[in-house]
């Protein structure tokens, strides 16, 4: 049997763009998944780096390449070589400019690339009214920027000094951040498809602690923007503890179970701990040389993920016990101290991203710079599954390949589904979710007539197959048969969508015509 040749959908995490997952098959686009989410949301790339999840719009600018000498507006000392495709400035005055009009949308972000040939003197820059938004060149090459203008027309000077040089390739496309799925590479390996419900970082600046929004106890300084962090930026703190008990602590907090988590870096002192006030089971311990946990209270649970290049992101999730009060991160003397307990000889640890959430578990980075951030809920829709034959009368089976499925309590009712119509609970079909509101690994729910029988899933990865054949189901759990010719007489099912539950992680997705 060849799966290609088989299957009527084959989607691996690959070709994006805004609003949509590209599958592998069909090829006529039957089998596109629509996407959304209505908000920024951050992923980790292919080498490793946190960054906002992005794609790049159309080209904005006409006649970039100088073909025609038409498009542009040329102040004095500025020509179009058309015979060269450049844009020639000879001995062009200070601020004089090549400009063209409405190429943005103030207050959006782009990326704007161009090349600079023959370079004798000045200082290239592109300015956004009488300021520069772009670093000054001054030798041959080809540049990339970000930035986001405050008016519509992009304009080339040479700032301050008479320039003679040359300008071609000129590019501008919008960075366009909603709506974009996230292909995720946490954990190195293949990409999966990350899918996380609405959550809130309530931290108000989740990267300077040297604001009002922080106490510090015996912090004897920080040093802003002294190594790279996690995304690859110089924007990482160092945080200089004083001998003894010191800590740096958030002003906000939370009234029920959260997970809170903070990005962290050995310097020369390994011992951090993350306490929650208000309950003395409230805490976790953590060595950031080592990448290990210690201690870990009663009420909470704890893990340290590895982000390369020496940085951690420590993790609690305090799940029952007195909630309502703020998270310090704690300098501690080793890893048995108990809630609170600050102490040791003065050292320094690297610091970014601090986040604290509603929740049982800890969802992707956040960032906020002067208020809280919501990161909305990632929603994967593909209609008329059964009109367009990916499955059939004869019935169809329904392959995914799912990462992480640890013990987790949901944020609120819903999962992944394929179901007669779109809404999993009150029509035949199946469902992927956790079903329950303690902790627990996802579930598989067959719904027929509004009868819902369901199996529990045992494995931390999982490879699930659901067959039906229009007179019964099976179910296979990593090659393993767990459910065998259970009624389910329903075959025309339309909808394959989400309605997030908990975060997923999918490796792989596949629909087959038969079962």
């Amino acid at each position: 049997m060849s799966t290609y040749t088989d299957a009527s959908l084959i989607y691996y995490p690959s070709g994006y763009k805004e609003d949509k997952l590209y599958s592998l098959k069909p090829t006529d686009g039957s089998g596109d998944l629509d996407f959304t989410r209505a908000s920024t949301a951050t992923r980790v790339n292919e080498q490793g780096l946190i960054e906002e999840a992005s794609v790049l719009g159309s080209e904005l600018v006409t006649n970039g390449d100088f073909a025609t000498d038409t498009d542009w507006t040329k102040g004095g000392g500025w020509s179009i070589d058309t015979i060269n495709g450049v844009a020639v400035a000879n001995n062009v005055s200070s601020f004089i400019a090549l400009s063209q009009n409405s190429v943005f949308v103030p207050g959006k972000r782009y990326l704007i690339t161009y090349t600079i040939l023959d370079y004798v003197s000045g200082n290239v820059a592109i300015f956004d009214g009488n300021v520069g938004v772009t670093t000054t060149r001054t030798s041959n090459g080809t540049y990339t920027q970000y930035f986001t203008p405050t008016s519509s027309s992009v304009r080339f000077i040479s700032n301050g000094v008479v320039g003679t040089f040359k300008i071609d390739n000129v590019s501008v496309k919008e960075v366009i951040t909603l709506n974009v799925p996230r292909i995720d590479y946490t954990g190195g390996g293949c990409a999966k498809l990350l899918l996380e419900g609405q959550r809130t970082n309530v931290i108000k600046q989740s990267q300077d602690y040297t604001t009002g929004d922080y106490i510090l106890s015996n912090i004897t300084s920080i040093n802003i923007n002294f190594a790279t962090s996690p995304s690859g930026a110089l924007n990482s703190q160092k945080v200089n503890f004083g001998t003894g008990a010191s800590y740096v602590r958030s002003k906000e907090s939370l009234a029920s179970a959260l997970s809170c988590s903070i990005f962290a870096k050995y310097v020369d002192y390994p011992y951090l701990q993350i306490m929650i006030g208000g309950d003395s089971e409230h805490y976790a311990n953590f060595d950031v040389q080592n990448g290990t946990t210690g201690n870990v209270g009663t009420k909470s649970t704890a893990s340290i993920e590895d982000y390369g290049n020496g940085w951690y992101r420590i993790i609690i999730n305090s799940l029952s016990g007195t909630f309502g009060s703020a998270p310090r991160i704690y300098k501690i003397d080793n890893l048995l101290a108990s809630w609170g307990t600050g102490g040791g000889a003065a050292g320094s640890c690297l610091l970014w991203g601090f986040q604290l959430e509603l929740g049982s578990y800890s969802t992707s980075l956040i960032n906020t710079t002067t208020t809280a951030v919501t990161r909305l809920a990632d929603e994967v829709t593909l209609n008329n599954v059964y009109t367009n034959n990916l499955i059939t009368a004869s019935g169809g089976t329904w392959f995914i390949h799912i990462l992480n499925n640890i013990e987790k309590v949901r944020d609120t009712v819903g999962g992944l589904y394929l179901a007669q119509t779109n809404a999993y609970n009150s029509s035949n079909g199946f469902r992927i979710g956790q079903t329950s509101a303690t902790e627990s690994r996802l579930k598989i729910v067959r719904y027929l007539g509004g009868v819902a029988t369901t199996y529990q899933t045992t494995a931390d990865i999982i490879k699930i197959a659901i067959s039906w054949n229009g007179t019964t189901w099976d179910l296979w759990e990593n090659g393993i048969k767990v459910v065998s010719a259970e009624a389910f007489t329903f075959t025309a099912l339309e909808y394959l969508a989400s309605n997030l539950d908990i975060a997923y992680e999918i490796q792989s997705q596949e629909l087959y015509p038969t079962a």
